[in-house]
């Protein structure tokens, strides 16, 4: 009788381990299968992040591109204004020529002044948007590893 009380123990003991490594391997399931998700999320976020931070990189050489084209005319405007202002005395059709020069330099600095305005707007909006994703991945890496943990 021992032995068969032996062998029934041994019996439902091999059957309670086999038990617990079917949780264990279901549980390791899980857990590789959140963190194979949170890596793609990571992945998916960084290269979002590095688009964000190229389009930042080519709307801060576009921004830099109108800001010297702005000076430009602004210098432009100041130096047709100045012969404008010598030409007074001159020939009032050549007056009218320069005045209307003034105000069609005076019209492009308008121009791109709000195009520099527009593009700053667009610059603060992909910064945020980019410190959005960036924290957005951080959180997530945060939890994956947070749950790793407690596991």
């Amino acid at each position: 009788m021992n032995t068969a009380e032996a062998s029934r123990t041994q019996v439902l003991e091999k059957s309670q381990d086999a038990v617990s490594v079917a949780k264990l391997r279901e549980q390791l399931q899980q857990v590789t299968t959140e963190r194979n998700e949170a890596l793609d999320i990571a992945a998916e976020s960084k290269h979002k992040a590095n688009m964000a931070q190229e389009e930042l990189r080519q709307v801060n050489k576009k921004l830099f591109r109108v800001s010297q084209e702005k000076a430009k005319l602004e210098r432009e405007q100041r130096a047709k204004q100045s012969l404008a202002k010598t030409l007074d005395d001159a020939d009032s059709s050549s007056v009218d020529y320069y005045k209307r020069k003034v105000a069609t330099l005076t019209s492009q600095v308008h121009s791109l002044n709000a195009t520099v305005t527009e593009k700053n707007r667009e610059l603060d909006k992909v910064r945020r948007q980019m410190e959005h994703s960036m924290n957005q991945s951080r959180h997530s890496l945060f939890n994956s590893s947070k749950r790793s943990r407690h596991d």
